[in-house]
């Protein structure tokens, strides 16, 4: 339920990246979020990790979300927590996706319930670092709808 519940938040989003196999809208992606445009390095994160115009690539899409996630990008900041807590074709991390999430959750409530149904699956102690790693993230990163 979880994973088709993802699909559809981040197509009503906006996130996927859509059709970027003409490689010069790929390349004008990749320079704009190259130069720090948080939308796009969200977009391209999107499309390594859906493979669109690029090979699929879980660890290079998650250092695009990130980059993007750290200036305020709330559809960033939603799709690195759940990448993380997925942990699909990477290293899951539950408590730093428990984190983003939260954060992405400041200005959106669908990540906040999608949060709460990853919640399920964690330990007491991990959702306990999770709220700390929030509390850290929270002093130096404010979401950005």
């Amino acid at each position: 339920m979880i994973g088709s519940r993802i699909v559809s938040l981040l197509f009503i989003w906006g996130l996927l990246a859509g059709n970027l196999r003409a490689e010069p809208v790929f390349d004008q992606l990749r320079k704009a979020a190259i130069q720090g445009d948080a939308v796009a390095q969200c977009k391209l994160g999107a499309a390594y990790y859906d493979g669109d115009g690029v090979a699929k690539d879980a660890a290079e899409a998650v250092k695009w979300y990130r980059k993007s996630a750290e200036q305020g990008n709330a559809l960033a900041q939603f799709a690195l927590g759940v990448a993380l807590s997925l942990g699909h074709k990477l290293t899951k991390n539950p408590v730093e996706g428990y984190a983003w999430l939260s954060l992405a959750a400041t200005t959106n409530p669908d990540a906040g319930e999608l949060r709460r149904e990853f919640e399920r699956e964690l330990t007491f102690e991990q959702i306990s670092a999770g709220q700390r790693r929030f509390a850290e993230l929270s002093q130096t990163i404010h979401s950005v709808p």
